[in-house]
């Protein structure tokens, strides 16, 4: 009797001692709080990383879970922004490592700076300065899509005039273009008023896949069919040849897709337009088939088809203009939340000559739509877009923009990640 309570007694104790040394569970974060103290939240940071647990003064700070883009995984103590030695680190497969250190791995953050002189960014940054790849907006109209080093042009760029031209493209250093890759016709005519652009050939073979999935078995959704239904008759009036598919399942998925990247190395323009379910898992994008009953995280890769494969089929094409448009940001479609899938999508690089559009901000979610209206927010927006003619279609993801974020109160921003470099016109007036 005397061991057995010497035994409680020490139990006792370190119970007490646990709780001594770690305060009282935090509470969730207020919903679309754009700074985190003292909550609980998950957040979705550039580079594929995520992170599950407490903030303090919008870092990381107490238990916690981040994951990066290579699978590999921490759990436990973090201590301003960084994961400190209390705690394991797991590969993908969730093996243990050891000698694994990711303290000194800084952050970068997602999302969007507002400035006092009225320009705007929308991108990865580092300490409220640009850092990583975005894209900044001039009070005038004009932009600069490409990489940044702490509030500074560098590396691979884009500058763009108010009307969307290209200006300068190539590497920049400390704001300065060093390596030009821009070609200026130097002696070319005054344009007339309104001219069709010179880049558009009435022989220009265009060809889209439009898929549209909402007859789920658990959330189903009641926009996409229409959604895909419009994008598609949209997309023919510009001249587009389309493959159709509506609540598809994994292997209809597959075989649309291998139809679309056959046709696409005949093609001059390729389009894949996706309404309906997607989920983001360890820095990968997974669109979900109506059939799909995913019951585990690691579920999702095998029964999920992965947006990657369409950019590889555009990347082998070797195309000049390829589009990917991915209405898909809708939040939690299996109704459960899994350790290492994040909110929305994550952001996916365009390969040379892609330009990839979200129907919201990496790590955020998009609306469906109320249940009376035929399209999503961002669906409805896009179709009007589209068929303004003579605008590049920079600018009409940026008119896109513009009309989801009035018409949602600013709580869905679209966005887009691109390599074009030259111009892509849905309509011509000539």
């Amino acid at each position: 009797m005397a061991l057995r309570s010497v035994a409680i007694t020490l139990i006792l104790l370190c119970t007490l001692a646990a709780h001594a040394q770690n305060p009282a569970p935090l509470s969730p974060c207020a919903p679309n709080s754009r700074y985190l103290d003292q909550c609980m939240a998950q957040r979705q940071y550039a580079n594929h990383v995520s992170y599950s647990g407490a903030f303090v003064m919008d870092k990381p700070e107490g238990i916690g879970t981040m994951s990066w883009g290579d699978g590999v995984t921490f759990s436990g103590v973090f201590k301003a922004g960084r994961p400190t030695k209390n705690g394991f680190y797991k590969d993908a497969s969730g093996k243990p490592l050891t000698g694994m250190d990711r303290s000194q791995v800084e952050l970068a953050y997602v999302g969007t700076l507002e400035f006092s002189s009225g320009n705007r960014y929308e991108g990865e940054y580092r300490n409220s300065k640009p850092h990583g790849k975005g894209t900044y907006f001039y009070r005038d109209g004009s932009r600069f899509t490409g990489q940044f080093v702490d509030g500074v042009r560098t590396g691979q760029g884009t500058e763009y005039d108010r009307n969307g031209v290209v200006t300068q493209s190539g590497e920049w250093r400390l704001d300065e273009l060093v390596r030009s890759d821009t070609r200026v016709a130097q002696s070319a005519p005054p344009p007339a008023s309104n001219p069709a652009p010179s880049i558009i050939r009435s022989n220009e073979r265009r060809i889209a896949l439009v898929i549209g999935n909402g007859a789920y078995t658990v959330r189903p959704l009641n926009n996409p069919v229409n959604d895909a239904n419009d994008i598609s008759a949209a997309l023919k009036r510009s001249g587009f040849q389309v493959i159709d598919v509506r609540n598809a399942n994994l292997t209809q998925m597959r075989a649309k897709i291998r139809e679309f990247g056959d046709q696409l190395i005949n093609s001059d323009v390729g389009l894949v337009y996706y309404s309906g379910h997607g989920v983001e898992l360890k820095g990968r994008n997974y669109l979900i088939p109506v059939n799909a009953d995913i019951q585990r995280e690691d579920e999702i890769a095998d029964q999920g088809l992965d947006a990657g494969l369409i950019l590889e089929k555009m990347n082998t094409a070797g195309k000049g203009v390829n589009i990917l448009v991915v209405d898909a940001c809708r939040d939690d479609p299996f109704g459960r939340s899994f350790r290492s899938t994040g909110r929305g999508l994550a952001q996916m690089d365009a390969p040379k000559g892609t330009i990839i559009a979200y129907s919201t901000s990496p790590g955020k979610v998009a609306s469906d739509g109320d249940p009376k209206d035929r399209n999503s927010p961002y669906t409805k927006h896009l179709l009007r877009a589209m068929q303004i003619p003579n605008i590049p279609i920079e600018q009409v993801f940026k008119e896109v923009r513009r009309s989801v974020q009035a018409e949602t109160k600013n709580q869905q921003t679209p966005w887009e990640n691109t390599s074009l470099s030259g111009d892509f016109y849905f309509r011509v007036q000539r």
